[in-house]
């Protein structure tokens, strides 16, 4: 896209394009890390992906309605989506607070997800 861009007058910056590749592959990582940590704690593959599924389409429901609805611009800063491509970030390019916030919810659930499986019985 980026290669016929200059045809529709579309130039996005390398950098910011760089960025945001990153951003949303951190995105994708993080929702995978909930229905990972929710399929250990509750063992069913189902309220794994469910939960993953409302968890995504709740935080691109927020991101997409803020601009226009008061009440949700109030949470706007809890959406995932928000801190990967929501805030312009093709223009303005994605700043480290962003990626970090990313980064640090995809550990935390990492490491929630190691935690439940520690507690399981397997044998």
């Amino acid at each position: 896209m980026c290669l016929i861009g200059p045809r529709f007058d579309l130039v996005p910056g390398w950098g910011a394009l760089l960025g945001v590749s990153l951003a949303t592959t951190l995105l994708a990582f993080d929702l995978g890390a909930v229905a990972l940590f929710v399929g250990a704690v509750s063992g069913s593959r189902g309220a794994a992906l469910g939960t993953a599924s409302a968890v995504a389409a709740g935080s691109y429901v927020i991101s997409a309605l803020a601009p226009v609805v008061a009440a949700i611009d109030q949470v706007r800063w809890m959406s995932p989506f928000v801190w990967a491509v929501g805030d312009d970030q093709l223009t303005n390019g994605v700043t480290w607070g962003q990626v970090g916030a990313l980064v640090a919810l995809g550990l935390a659930l990492i490491a929630g997800t190691v935690w439940a499986f520690r507690r399981l019985d397997v044998h």
